[in-house]
């Protein structure tokens, strides 16, 4: 592959993304595509048909390494991708994208590819509750030292949410803020076994292994209790079939898993009002409206 052709994968909705990110991303991204060049270089790799995905940081290529059908996965995130890469080396495909190569200071990651037609949130409420149960407790192991906690996650919340609330002239709900910040108190202090946490588990983030079951892509890494994990997941499902009766899906969850629904509602009040706060303060508009949902949905 030569630098013509790899610059032609670049769709041009991740420059409209690094451009919203700041300078820092559109300098990765001028030098992408001499950074696949090398990576297809360095691993063996041959472009294969398909449409090039990508996110707000990262770009996805399909691509085969000795006939087996592979995505090359390179990134804008530092420090994310070497938890994501500590993530996937722990759970090494249990519950997990398989982790093939990777190149941590290049920020490229080489993965065995899964079904993109199908995500989580096309499916059922009962399909979705069995398998982010199933999913929950299989990627519950031991946490490796050194994996940033959800207590100092929740300490954050608890100093932040009520300042940030005033800084912008008091947007939110009050009621909502204050038990935010109780929630967050609690969480902070609340001893749990430390385990291996997705803590960004939209239903995008959950696919299909081919001949198999669901599996997580795309993990941030926290050590931390499993429920950690429910308030991505309701915020993106409030808006489609699954999430129409969010109260029953929680619970149905927390019992496939075996979950502490009280510790989930916990961390859900807690993530969902810091994150409507955030999303308020950097100009979203849809993300809020799906927060006020699910906050009024479980009150």
């Amino acid at each position: 592959m030569d630098v013509a052709r790899a610059r032609r994968l670049v769709p041009a909705g991740l420059r409209e993304s690094a451009a919203l990110t700041g300078a820092d991303a559109l300098s990765w991204l001028d030098g992408l595509p001499d950074l696949v060049v090398a990576s297809c270089a360095r691993w063996s790799l041959d472009l294969d048909e398909g449409v090039p995905a990508h996110g707000a940081h990262a770009l996805v290529l399909p691509v085969r390494r000795d006939g087996r059908a592979c995505v090359l996965k390179l990134s804008h995130r530092g420090d994310d991708v070497r938890g994501e890469v500590t993530a996937l080396r722990t759970w090494a495909g249990r519950g997990a994208v398989r982790l093939l190569d990777a190149d941590v200071e290049g920020d490229v990651l080489l993965l065995e590819r899964l079904d993109t037609s199908r995500s989580l949130s096309d499916c059922p409420p009962e399909e979705v509750s069995r398998a982010v149960g199933r999913l929950l407790r299989e990627l519950a192991v031991p946490a490796r030292d050194g994996t940033p906690t959800t207590a100092a996650e929740a300490e954050q919340i608890a100093r932040t949410v009520g300042d940030r609330q005033r800084r912008l002239g008091n947007p939110l709900p009050e009621r909502w803020v204050t038990a935010s910040r109780h929630a967050a108190e609690l969480l902070s202090t609340r001893a749990v076994v430390p385990t291996l946490v997705h803590a960004d588990l939209t239903p995008d983030n959950v696919l299909r292994r081919p001949g198999a079951g669901w599996v997580v892509v795309d993990p941030k890494a926290l050590a931390g209790p499993p429920e950690r994990s429910l308030p991505e997941l309701l915020w993106r499902l409030v808006d489609h079939p699954a999430g129409r009766d969010l109260p029953a899906l929680l619970r149905s969850i927390c019992a496939a898993g075996d979950l502490d629904e009280e510790l989930a509602r916990e961390w859900v009040v807690a993530r969902t009002v810091d994150y409507w706060s955030w999303a308020v303060d950097v100009g979203l508009t849809t993300d809020p409206l799906r927060c006020r949902a699910v906050l009024a949905a479980l009150a």
